[in-house]
């Protein structure tokens, strides 16, 4: 089940000075495509080949690691995605796994930029939003800081226009 999870700031945000310190932290940044409020951030990260293919559960995961170590391959490169809205001070992360999340934010820690979890109300949410291709239907959990959503086909990409809209609906509302 696609997940995100949501922060927020209190502090100001200069989009270029945390751009070229994220840079400096070889962690790629741009402006949105979507928005021209938000900076889009890929964070890439290393795992254990044994821990991919395990979690997986590939019948042949033993010999693909086998593999892959005979030829050098010990670790494989994720990324995780996120947003950083400048205006609504939020940051929004894409399916990143606790550790890994717990990275991201102490990055912003080093540049000096301290986030907290928004709680939001657990609730089942049916949001009311435009859609960018179609007219889907869909339904939103949300609990603590994260939002789950129950139709992986459609969110296989996680449209971001229909996702921003989601999260200012849920802070506009207070969680």
């Amino acid at each position: 089940m696609p997940t995100i999870t949501v922060f927020k700031t209190n502090q100001e945000i200069n989009k270029d000075i945390v751009m070229e310190k994220l840079k400096e932290k070889n962690i790629m940044s741009k402006i949105s495509k979507y928005n021209n409020k938000e900076i889009y951030i890929i964070y890439h990260y290393k795992i254990d080949i044994e821990k991919v293919f395990n979690d997986l559960d590939y019948v042949n995961a033993e010999n693909i690691i086998s593999i892959l170590k005979q030829n050098g391959i010990e670790k494989i490169t994720k990324k995780i995605y996120a947003f950083l809205n400048y205006e609504t001070k939020t940051l929004e992360i894409y399916n990143g796994k606790k550790g890994i999340i717990e990275e991201i934010l102490k990055v912003f820690n080093d540049i000096g930029l301290n986030f907290y979890p928004i709680e939001f109300e657990r609730k089942t949410f049916k949001p009311n939003i435009n859609f960018i291709n179609s007219n889907s239907r869909y339904k939103i959990t949300v609990f603590g800081n994260k939002i789950k959503y129950n139709n992986r086909k459609l969110f296989k990409f996680l449209p971001r226009f229909e996702i921003r809209q989601i999260v200012n609906q849920l802070l506009q509302n207070g969680g």
